[in-house]
């Protein structure tokens, strides 16, 4: 009786101790960038966010040289910050109404799976409350009921494989697929009974938890190219280094991505998916915030064509099509087989800015 009255009461301590953190406690990089902007959040009109896509092609110096002073804007991206954790902070974010119209620019990503490797820490769960518990369940679900195939998103630590095309899409098992809910069960319950997040906790309210001031970047604008960090870090170095040895960068990938683009354009959905779902909630609360969402289809996730074009065309931008940006796809302009390098950075951040003012700047 007192084992159970005393795990009753750590267990409220806990919780206690994660209410009175910030939302985004768990993620080093997105903290380090929330805790900069603070009380100057509301000068910028235009934040990105996202996984790594986002964090290093995304130049926000760049995109605001582009739309003809309109913008000020802010990347909020962070390496493997991957959905549900993106709407998660997203959600969240949009909380504090803006002082101003503001336009947010999210990439578009599947729910990936958390990987065994993962299990048991704090990154992968901290976010996973019950509804985004439900929420990846039922899209899980939805998967295996409507398709042979599921989509999953190569951290920026992930080995590439060169023998296959550019697409994320790969065939899933049943046993692989069991494992993902497993994986996403035993999340969901670290997160509700704390499990590894006492020392984590307790090191963010003493403000000593580890934050990547790193994230924000040379220019303080939330942007550093995987060029600038593989300077600092030994695996970045290795991978980069791999993928010149298997790819010709006098070479281009088009012919292989336009493959990739037209099959995925003769897929459609023919039903409301629970991601869809969600991302149809997160525009509509984002409007009443005065806030204008944006999903990004960044280059290289043809696969999630068919999600992309039922988004309502005013809250989508394609930046997918290599038809329309055959530029993109020199290797020349890469950094490994999934993230552009500097240089492929600007040119992509540059297309996202044209993109902008076309669609939301000429218009208004």
């Amino acid at each position: 009786m007192r084992i159970a009255l005393f795990a009753l009461l750590l267990w409220l301590v806990l919780w206690l101790m994660s209410a009175a953190l910030p939302y985004y406690w768990g993620n080093p990089g997105y903290a380090a960038k929330m805790e900069f902007l603070d009380e100057q959040r509301d000068s910028f009109n235009v934040f990105f966010f996202g996984s790594s896509r986002i964090y290093r092609q995304v130049m926000p110096d760049v995109f605001d040289a582009h739309t003809q002073g309109a913008t000020r804007s802010f990347n909020l991206g962070y390496r493997a910050t991957f959905n549900p954790e993106s709407y998660y902070l997203l959600e969240n974010f949009i909380q504090k109404k803006a002082v101003q119209p503001t336009y947010i620019l999210i990439e578009l990503q599947p729910f990936v799976p958390i990987a065994d490797r993962n299990l048991h820490t704090v990154r992968s769960n901290y976010f996973l409350n019950y509804h985004y518990f439900s929420l990846v369940k039922n899209e899980y679900k939805n998967e295996r009921k409507n398709s042979p195939c599921t989509s999953k998103v190569q951290g920026e630590f992930a080995p590439q494989n060169p023998s296959k095309n550019s697409s994320d899409t790969f065939e899933v098992s049943d046993e692989a697929a069991a494992n993902h809910l497993n994986n996403l069960r035993l999340s969901f319950l670290d997160n509700l009974f704390k499990h590894n997040h006492s020392r984590e906790m307790l090191l963010s309210l003493l403000g000593q938890s580890d934050r990547d001031t790193r994230a924000l970047g040379e220019t303080k604008d939330g942007f550093i190219s995987l060029d600038k960090s593989a300077l600092q870090t030994k695996g970045l170095v290795k991978r980069h280094a791999e993928f010149l040895a298997q790819y010709d960068t006098t070479q281009t990938s088009f012919e292989a991505e336009m493959n990739s683009y037209q099959i995925a354009r003769k897929d459609s959905l023919t039903h409301s998916t629970p991601h869809l779902q969600k991302i149809n909630q997160l525009i509509e609360m984002a409007d009443h915030q005065n806030y204008t969402l944006i999903f990004v289809l960044v280059p290289k996730r043809s696969e999630l064509l068919p999600t992309f074009h039922q988004i309502p065309i005013e809250n989508r931008i394609n930046l997918a099509y290599p038809q329309e940006f055959p530029h993109f796809y020199h290797n020349k302009y890469w950094f490994d087989k999934k993230h552009f390098n500097e240089t492929g950075a600007e040119i992509f951040t540059q297309e996202l800015g044209k993109k902008y003012i076309e669609m939301y700047v000429q218009k208004r």
